[in-house]
């Protein structure tokens, strides 16, 4: 080869060396995304084709579920379990730290008042922002429980009149770990507010939280069916 042929070929490979440094280094510095998935579940299956999920390591992930089934949904190593039903929006966000691939699952089951936000849930709310429900008259002479679904310990009740009774006004006070009030008295027809006073997300759940495990025997006819998974990748 003569020199200036050398010459030629050693800048074409300087130059390509340059451009492949220069996509790696954009590609390790790209900052976190937002990720949003909107999922419907049909028949016991996730219509997304295929039914994975990829994002990146620090990616702020949203999503946005509808079922035409009641069921309980578990995306396995970020330990997020919910519930899911007809004509309903259910919303899960989180920081997607753990990298691998991760299990979405459905546990079918009846809908049943008592359980975990059957009545109702408030999705994500950030400080100042409230949310309210309306109690029909077939709630009338129960007794509702409710909880943050941020932190499962901060709970209350809703005992509810069968007659009509007043605004009810309860506020999520994040600084004192507990609702304000805690336990309060409605009428059929009337609403209670929740207004989030504190610096963190909160959100208001009927029901309790369900532990897993504590009782095996009760979801033992439940079954398990795999929707999809989600991969983050590291950045």
């Amino acid at each position: 080869m003569n020199k200036h042929k050398q010459t030629k070929f050693t800048s074409i490979l300087l130059m390509a060396v340059a451009v492949s440094a220069m996509a790696l280094a954009a590609c390790s510095t790209s900052e976190p995304e937002d990720r949003l998935f909107e999922l419907s579940i049909e028949h016991g299956a996730l219509t997304l084709d295929p039914p994975v999920m990829k994002v990146e390591q620090g990616d702020t992930v949203t999503l946005n579920f509808e079922s035409d089934e009641y069921g309980s949904v578990h995306l396995h190593g970020y330990d997020e379990e919910f519930e899911v039903g007809p004509d309903e929006i259910v919303t899960l966000e989180f920081i997607a730290d753990a990298t691998g691939s991760f299990k979405l699952t459905l546990h079918r089951g009846e809908h049943n008042e008592d359980d975990h936000g059957a009545i109702f849930d408030s999705l994500w709310l950030a400080k100042g922002e409230s949310f309210s429900f309306d109690f029909p008259e077939d709630l009338g002479g129960m007794v509702i429980p409710f909880h943050n679904h941020m932190h499962h310990e901060i709970s209350g009740s809703i005992a509810v009149d069968s007659e009509p009774a007043p605004l009810a006004v309860v506020s999520i006070e994040e600084r004192e770990g507990s609702f304000l009030p805690s336990d309060i008295s409605v009428g059929v027809g009337s609403s209670v507010i929740w207004t989030n006073v504190g610096e963190t997300q909160a959100r208001v759940v009927s029901g309790m939280m369900p532990v897993p495990g504590e009782d095996p025997e009760e979801n033992q006819d439940e079954e398990e069916v795999q929707l999809g998974s989600l991969e983050v990748h590291p950045r």
